[in-house]
C-alpha cells in the first residue's frame, strides 16, 4: 500500500505514489509504485558519477504494487533488475538514488546518516537497548518520534521477531545530543512472532546479539523514502545469489 504523504529525509524528487527504500549498510535499494509494464534502472551516483546500476522490467502484483528488489537477494537464478550490474556499489550516506522510468528520470533521494553505535546493544534496568545515530544527509539530526521501523530477527532462528510497537521505544541517549538516539527493547519482552517459545531468558539473550535494524518508513503504508540500515554492522557486497553477476 502507498501513500503520498512526504517523507521526512532527503527527498529531492519522488513521483506521487512511488517509493524508494534504501537499506545503505547491505547495498539494497527497492523501489515499488510503478506499472508493470515500465522499464526501471536504479542507479547510484556520487559526486556526479554513477557507481551502480541495475536495470530490469518492474515486477510485483497489483496489490503489493510493481518495481525492483536491487541486491536483496534473488530467489533462484537472478533475473535482471535483481542484481547490480558490473559490481556492487558500496551505498554510504550522501549518495544519490535515481530510478528512471523508460529511460527518463523519475525519482530521486539522497542516502540519509543512519547506522548503530560501535557498543552495541547492551542491558538497562532489564531492558535491552540498541544505541544508533540517524541525521539527514545535510546534518539535520532525525527527531526520535519520526524512526517508525525499529525491527528485530534473531539470527539463530528468524520466526522470533519484534517489530514496532507496544514495548518498544526510540529515545534520545540520555545526556546525549541530537540525532544520537536508542531504541529500548522493554521488559517482560513482547515479541511480535515468538513460534519457538522462547522464554524471557532467551528473548533478552537474542536481543543482545544482531539481528537488528532501524530506520523509518519500512511500514504498511508506504512513504516516499524509507531509508534503514540491516544488522549492527557495514556489510557491504552482493547478496547471496548476486556474486556472479
Amino acid at each position: 500500500m502507498l501513500s503520498t504523504t512526504p517523507a521526512e529525509g532527503t527527498v529531492v524528487t519522488v513521483a506521487e505514489g512511488h517509493n524508494i527504500t534504501v537499506f545503505h549498510n547491505i547495498d539494497f535499494v527497492a523501489v515499488v509504485g510503478y506499472d508493470d509494464a515500465d522499464l526501471l534502472t536504479v542507479r547510484v551516483v556520487r559526486n556526479g558519477t554513477v557507481i551502480g546500476t541495475a536495470t530490469g522490467d518492474a515486477v510485483g502484483d497489483a496489490v503489493e504494487g510493481f518495481g525492483l528488489e536491487v541486491n536483496h537477494g534473488p530467489e533462484g537464478a537472478p533475473v535482471p533488475g535483481d542484481c547490480w550490474e558490473g559490481g556492487t556499489p558500496n551505498i554510504r550516506p550522501g549518495d544519490h538514488i535515481e530510478v528512471l522510468v523508460n529511460g527518463t528520470l523519475s525519482d530521486e533521494v539522497i542516502v540519509d546518516r543512519i547506522r548503530f553505535g560501535p557498543r552495541g546493544p547492551r542491558l538497562d534496568a532489564g531492558d535491552v537497548v540498541v544505541p544508533f545515530v540517524a541525521f539527514r544527509a545535510d546534518g539535520t539530526a532525525f527527531r526520535p518520534g519520526f524512526i517508525d521501523s525499529p525491527e528485530f530477527r534473531a539470527v539463530s532462528n528468524p520466526q522470533v521477531r519484534f517489530e514496532a510497537g507496544p514495548g518498544i521505544v526510540v529515545e534520545r541517549r540520555p545526556g546525549a545530543l541530537p540525532g544520537q538516539l536508542q531504541v529500548r527493547y522493554q521488559a517482560p519482552f513482547r515479541p511480535a512472532r515468538n513460534r519457538p517459545g522462547w522464554n524471557q531468558a532467551q528473548l533478552r539473550r537474542a536481543l543482545l546479539g544482531d539481528g537488528h535494524a532501524i530506520g523509518f518508513g519500512h511500514v504498511e503504508v508506504l512513504p516516499a523514502e524509507g531509508m534503514l540500515v540491516d544488522g549492527l554492522t557495514d556489510t557491504p557486497g552482493p547478496a547471496p545469489g548476486c556474486e556472479a553477476a
